[in-house]
């Protein structure tokens, strides 16, 4: 425990274990003091993703579950992983047996200390609950299931979101969305000129009003000596002004392209989430239940099936993959009319995946 002490103090280099927390105690502190951060993990591009992700997983069948796993793997078990693989790379929970069934705890806050050996780490884990906080303290791999989006060998008891390693998408995201909110968030309304009568200190109240403008009207002296015998106003004088956010075209646009270069850097094609029609939204989907869901899934699955003794356990998105039965109709009928057998063809095309689970 000194040992580990010693390494979080900083004799070892661990900046990948401490930059999430930086980042929120950072943030913390500069909202404290009525700043705005710029937090990659706030921005709507990256929820997007994990929303995506975990509501895949909920919706996700368990099978050859064994009787001890019981009801611990619910829907909103499976959609927090999923949620959490995106948002921060990992999600552990301790596992505790109560009447002969599986509980999985989440952990809010964890640290982990051992060899390199994965079966020798011991986890310290922060279990919340609305009174309290309960510490479980030296407690061995074996009864905590630790999911990880990915590793990196310099620190592989921790792990590597798709933000973490894509820092500058996930900054620029950020970034750019806190200076349209800025924009947004300034005073905003509109100038109504009225009649000059020369005895309201205009310019001091006027400063006052925009600052706390929040949509209204603001009344102004007209640039006009009088109403009647004066000079006729300038062109436009009594017409009403709008002041107010006003973000650039570019500012706008690249929200939009940071946006997407966080969904990819997740995996996910910005399709998903835009109107660019339904074969490109059937076919990003394809490749996000392919390409990114089913692959999570196996990791989840693995760690699973060694941490539950559930050596057959299986994540399967048999209702999801619905959406794909036009695709693997169409690659079946093309390559029958190729000449494969229709058995050859079923399986290759995938048709025979419903069936097998």
């Amino acid at each position: 425990m000194i040992n580990g002490l010693m390494r979080r103090l900083g004799y070892e280099k661990r900046m990948a274990d401490s930059s999430y927390t930086d980042a929120l105690v950072a943030a913390i502190t500069a909202n404290a003091r009525g700043e705005q951060t710029a937090f990659p993990t706030a921005t709507a591009a990256l929820e997007a993703c994990a929303g995506l992700v975990g509501r895949s997983f909920s919706a996700a069948e368990i099978k050859n579950a064994p009787d001890h796993v019981g009801e611990a793997l619910t829907p909103d078990v499976l959609n927090m992983i999923g949620r959490s693989l995106i948002r921060k790379g990992e999600i552990i929970f301790g596992i505790e047996i109560m009447g002969g069934q599986v509980k999985l705890w989440p952990a809010a806050f964890h640290d982990v200390d051992g060899e390199h050996d994965p079966a020798s780490w011991r986890y310290r884990l922060n279990l919340a609950g609305p009174d309290f906080q309960h510490t479980w303290n030296m407690t061995p791999a074996d009864m905590v299931a630790h999911f990880q989006y990915a590793r990196d060998p310099e620190t592989p008891w921790r792990g590597v979101g798709p933000l973490q390693v894509a820092q500058l998408a996930g900054r620029l995201s950020a970034e750019t969305a806190a200076a349209l909110a800025d924009e947004s968030g300034g005073p905003r309304g509109s100038f109504m000129p009225t009649v000059k009568d020369g005895k309201d200190p205009t310019q001091a109240k006027l400063r006052g009003d925009v600052k706390v403008a929040k949509g209204s009207m603001l009344f102004v002296e007209t640039m006009a000596a009088a109403l009647m015998g004066g000079t006729a106003p300038p062109s436009g004088d009594w017409m009403q002004k709008r002041f107010g956010a006003a973000p650039p075209d570019a500012l706008v646009n690249l929200l939009t392209k940071a946006g997407h270069e966080v969904m990819a850097a997740c995996g996910l094609n910005p399709s998903l989430f835009t109107n660019e029609g339904e074969t490109a939204a059937r076919e990003a989907w394809r490749q996000a239940l392919f390409g990114t869901i089913a692959p999570l899934g196996r990791i989840v699955e693995t760690e699973l099936r060694r941490k539950l003794d559930a050596p057959d356990l299986k994540l399967d998105w048999k209702e999801l993959r619905a959406s794909d039965l036009q695709a693997r109709a169409r690659s079946f009928k093309s390559m029958v009319d190729g000449g494969k057998s229709a058995d050859e063809a079923a399986a290759l095309s995938g048709l025979l995946l419903d069936e097998e689970g």
